[in-house]
């Protein structure tokens, strides 16, 4: 019985730290965009850039000039299709957004884009 108690044990340990490990990406290509009048996105910036994000369970932390943190509260929605989830986040000033993830299996890159009620930006990049 004990083996079998120390064996659960190191189990659920082993499993919690594999969960909270994080994993990096560096973005290369960084969008910014306006919600027009129609609800869509104009997006109308292009910049090359050299930016670490972190991920981890509830969080994602973008490594730009100002730490962006985002806070995962909830998926809203989980599209199999186009390989793509959606969570609402709350940043660092709780401030509601929506975060997507956007995974491109053929090439190892994503697409993470933070989407507030009046604009947005992406940033496409590859696994560190």
């Amino acid at each position: 019985m004990k083996k079998l108690i120390t064996t659960l044990l190191l189990t659920l340990t082993v499993t919690l730290t594999a969960l909270s490990q994080s994993m990096y990406y560096r973005a290369q290509l960084f969008t910014l965009g306006e919600r027009l009048d129609n609800g869509k996105i104009n997006w109308n910036t292009n910049l090359e850039t050299d930016i670490l994000l972190e991920f981890n369970n509830n969080d994602v932390k973008i490594y730009s000039e100002t730490l962006q943190h985002y806070h995962i509260v909830g998926l809203l929605v989980e599209d199999e299709d186009e390989n793509t989830n959606v969570w609402s986040c709350k940043d660092s000033n709780g401030v509601n957004c929506r975060l997507y993830l956007t995974v491109r299996p053929e090439s190892d890159a994503i697409a993470l884009t933070i989407e507030y009620s009046d604009y947005a930006w992406m940033y496409l990049c590859t696994k560190e």
